[in-house]
């Protein structure tokens, strides 16, 4: 009964965030705007981690099987990307690069910004 409840907290948290979408008209996807609801909840505490916590480690646990859809179409494309493959990869290479020095930076701005509150 307890997954049933966190499945329905999951689900209702998307469904919010379809017709946010559709009220806005914005084009950032429904499930952002899901997480945003959902992250919301959580932080307001209407609803607590411990409540959702083993459907969503869960769901992160198969996350790989929800890549494999999209690794299956590259394999049908590649005979059409396959003369820029190389600039992919490099391109691929390097916005990794800027995620991991971006989310470093971002971590260690936040980290000193609130180390001085305690």
């Amino acid at each position: 009964m307890k997954a049933i409840f966190q499945i329905f907290v999951l689900l209702a948290c998307l469904l919010a965030g379809t017709g946010l979408k559709n009220l806005l008209g914005l084009p950032i996807p429904e499930t952002v705007y899901g997480m945003v609801i959902f992250f919301l909840v959580l932080k307001l505490g209407w609803l607590k981690v411990h409540q959702v916590d083993h459907v969503a480690e869960t769901l992160v646990g198969f996350l790989a099987l929800f890549f494999i859809p999209a690794l299956v179409n590259l394999v049908n494309v590649y005979p059409q990307v396959a003369g820029d493959f190389g600039k992919i990869l490099a391109s691929s290479l390097i916005s990794l690069v800027l995620t991991f020095i971006a989310t470093g930076k971002t971590v260690a701005f936040l980290q000193g910004r609130f180390s001085h509150d305690q």
